[in-house]
C-alpha cells in the first residue's frame, strides 16, 4: 500500500470483500491469512475482519509469520 493510501481502510475493505467471496465458493470452510510478525497493520487487518490467531511458523527470510484463519458459519 503507499504511504498516501494508508489508514484509509482500503486494506481491510479489500479484505473483507475477498473473504466474502471466498465462502461463496463450493467447499470452501476456512480461509486463512498469513502475516510476519511484525507487519502489525497486516496483523490488525486480519483481526478487522474477523480472522483468529491458529499458529505461527518461522520463515527464513521474515521471520516469525502469524497464520490467522475464520472459518464459515454453519446453519
Amino acid at each position: 500500500m503507499y504511504p498516501g493510501g494508508q489508514g484509509n481502510g482500503y486494506a481491510t475493505e479489500a479484505t473483507q470483500a475477498l473473504v466474502e467471496w471466498a465462502f461463496t465458493q463450493p467447499g470452501v470452510r476456512v480461509v486463512r491469512a498469513m502475516a510476519p510478525v511484525w507487519n502489525t497493520p497486516a496483523v490488525h487487518v486480519a483481526e478487522k475482519v474477523g480472522m483468529r490467531p491458529v499458529g505461527s511458523y518461522e520463515d527464513d527470510e521474515v521471520g516469525e509469520v502469524l497464520i490467522y484463519e475464520t472459518a464459515r458459519a454453519v446453519f
